[in-house]
């Protein structure tokens, strides 16, 4: 069954990504099966491990920008929202890590959990709070879709878990088509240093969040749970 492996299952377990193997490079071993990988995520979300995972990217962001002190006319930093500062957890615990049917995000399904404005806050918010505090202006640039119910949601959710005084929350357009969100998150970002502003640091959860450039420094967050391209 090698040749017709496990390719993308393989894919899968070294990475979340969409890369497919040549039959030949497959590792000569049997993967391990659905439910194993599962118990494995639940362990990895529920022990602790993520939760270190997350704080130790913080805790270097965080750093970062200490080292930089005080931020500078039109200095900034970006944040993405879902699994960086707001956590989709009844949505991973009841849907992923319960039925775990695909790897892939099925958008469509997250979105009745968003809109519930109930999804708390991550370690992130330590992040948060040191670049307000230092000074930095806070973009916030989410895939969330623009439509008014999400924007209405979000904002409230935001409130809830004390991340204010960001001066733009920067959604996807509803109509957009584009199979990856690279071109709109940095071209989101090209947008806010073309009005004068240097993104000294921009987190997030997927390498998406950080291709494409306008950003000094990136930090990527831990997400074994899906994958947004």
């Amino acid at each position: 069954m090698k040749s017709s492996c496990s390719r993308l299952v393989w894919a899968i377990l070294l990475g979340s990504s969409p890369i497919l193997l040549a039959a030949d490079q497959c590792p000569d071993i049997d993967p391990p099966n659905l439910p194993a990988i599962k118990a494995t995520l639940k362990e990895y979300y529920h022990t602790g491990p993520y939760d270190a995972a997350v704080n130790e990217v913080v805790d270097r962001g965080i750093d970062y920008l200490r080292s930089r002190g005080k931020a500078k006319k039109g200095d900034a930093v970006v944040f993405d929202l879902d699994e960086t500062l707001l956590s989709n957890e009844k949505y991973i615990d009841g849907v992923l890590l319960a039925g775990l049917k695909t790897f892939a995000l099925p958008e469509t399904s997250l979105r009745p959990w968003q809109l519930k404005a109930e999804d708390p806050s991550l370690p992130t918010k330590r992040l948060y709070d040191a670049a307000a505090s230092l000074g930095y202006t806070i973009f916030l640039i989410t895939g969330r879709p623009e439509i008014p119910q999400y924007r209405q949601a979000t904002e409230r959710n935001l409130s809830k878990v004390g991340c204010d005084g960001y001066e733009r929350l920067i959604m996807k357009p509803a109509d957009y088509k584009q199979p990856s969100v690279i071109p709109f998150k940095s071209g989101a970002r090209r947008q806010i240093e073309e009005k004068g502003h240097t993104i000294v640091l921009n987190i997030g959860d997927q390498e998406s969040d950080l291709k494409g450039g306008y950003a000094e420094r990136t930090f990527k967050l831990p997400n074994p749970f899906y994958f947004v391209p």
